[in-house]
């Protein structure tokens, strides 16, 4: 079989390019490995809310019984930093979460998470790959009749609210807010609402149901599919709006006064609030498609800004390496070195109302005017195989974005990125869990960002026809 792991994890589409068959490789494979490379005794197994979800993770849990491992799943659909949180205080070897994260609700996949509380590192996820190529044969003659069992349930909500509520308390005196929040039907159904009013604000839920077809929308926290949040918090007298994917992994914000804040607001937001709580000692990390916002705040508190390929692990790996304390992707996910080394939406939520609130607009006021303004944007073009696209024509790539300006460097260490010499930026990269090109531009005016994603994108359309 040909499984590979993209960005964050195995994703396909449900019974067609993901299936029982797929699980089970991955599962018994990474059993073996880690039991062969950390003596692995003890497994956790999570769920979101997608369709067949439960179903995989029984599966995932009878197979860890079956090899010889104590092993648990929870006990309802649970977000994936939760399940992180869980590996990593409670004293698991590694665990499995099944979920395909922000991807369409056709989807389906599953990740490794370690016993540091991280998603698995490439060293890890290549042998689990090596392993299903080289003893293919053997693993499904062990899989096929895998036994009924009972397995054992672990309910989480409880102790992980009540850490970070503590975890808060202890430093900050949240505000008293009004809040909306919209899990958007997924994982944190449940979970951001309870702990914001355990923290004394005032919740509104909304799209509180755990909905396999997230209520018919991509379960991705993006302006386009969160009009209801937005509108609660500019008309209907809230002061905030949170939101997540289908995992809880990401977060958006929406703050009255300002509207609709992605990651590329909220990360430097955050980096200039936790700065003046002297919280950030170390470096910080960002991934090669995140605003240089990040740069700049490192330049002014001193400390070493690393650049990494799209992929929350690259940031993991330097937390847990003592070289950054906070590191964030555009894609909305923050991590921290002192909580666990996986981005968490639900956590990260919880602070910018606790640390923020209200502030935020002098908060963005004073990182523009330290930094000056950063306008960021996307476009996702649908393409088959396009991390091979990129990789073979990367030449060509380069010299068609080097032409939209005058060129200070080239960086390829995911796709092709081209920095101008006025600090803006045009990036390519094939996606790691859909069928997509992704194009991502920022500069210091939404109209030079908007034309470098035109031009990017007719030049990529370009190459394709050539």
């Amino acid at each position: 079989m040909d499984i590979k792991f993209g960005t964050d994890g195995v994703r396909g589409v449900i019974d067609s390019t993901f299936n029982e068959l797929t699980v089970a490789m991955v599962v018994e494979a990474a059993l073996r490995h880690w039991s062969r490379k950390y003596g692995a005794h003890r497994v956790l197994i999570g769920y979101d809310t997608r369709r067949k979800s439960k179903q995989y993770a029984e599966e995932a849990a009878a197979i860890a019984l079956d090899y010889g491992l104590d092993a648990l799943i929870t006990d309802e659909p649970t977000p994936t930093p939760t399940i992180a949180w869980a590996i990593k205080s409670m004293g698991f070897d590694f665990g499995f979460q099944i979920t395909a994260s922000h991807n369409p609700p056709q989807y389906n996949g599953i990740k490794i998470i370690t016993r540091d509380g991280s998603s698995a590192f490439p060293e890890d996820t290549n042998e689990v790959e090596k392993i299903i190529r080289n003893e293919e044969g053997d693993m499904l003659r062990y899989i096929k009749d895998i036994p009924s069992k009972s397995i054992p349930t672990i309910t989480l909500k409880k102790p992980y609210i009540e850490y970070i509520q503590s975890w808060l308390e202890g430093r900050v005196k949240p505000s008293k807010l009004r809040v909306v929040v919209d899990p958007m039907h997924g994982a944190a159904v449940g979970y951001t609402a309870k702990l914001l009013e355990s923290l004394g604000m005032e919740v509104k839920e909304i799209h509180g149901t755990h909905d396999a077809n997230f209520g018919g929308l991509e379960p991705e926290p993006e302006e386009r599919n969160l009009a209801e949040m937005i509108r609660a918090v500019m008309e209907g007298g809230f002061d905030m709006g949170i939101a997540h994917d289908g995992d809880a992994d990401r977060l958006a914000v929406a703050v009255r006064g300002l509207g609709f804040l992605g990651a590329n607001k909220i990360i430097p937001i955050m980096i200039h609030r936790l700065m003046g709580l002297n919280m950030i000692r170390r470096g910080l990390g960002r991934t090669v498609a995140t605003t240089h916002a990040v740069d700049c705040l490192a330049t002014k508190m001193g400390v070493p800004l690393y650049e990494t390929p799209v992929g929350i692990k690259y940031i993991s790996e330097l937390i847990i390496g003592g070289k950054i304390d906070i590191g964030g992707e555009e894609s909305g996910g923050l991590a921290y070195s002192w909580h666990v080394p996986e981005k968490d939406g639900v956590y990260s939520g919880a602070l910018f109302a606790a640390l923020i609130g209200r502030e935020a607009s002098n908060e963005l006021g004073q990182v523009i005017n330290s930094c000056g303004e950063f306008h960021s944007g996307r476009i996702d073009v649908p393409m088959q195989n396009s991390k091979e696209f990129i990789n073979t024509r990367r030449e060509d790539v380069i010299r068609a974005l080097s032409g939209l300006g005058n060129v200070r460097q080239v960086i390829t260490i995911d796709g092709v990125k081209v920095v101008f010499n006025d600090g803006s930026w045009i990036l390519t990269r094939g996606s790691g869990t859909e069928p997509k090109l992704r194009i991502y531009a920022e500069s210091n005016n939404p109209e030079r960002t908007s034309e470098l994603l035109r031009q990017a994108s007719s030049a990529i359309t370009a190459l394709k026809r050539a």
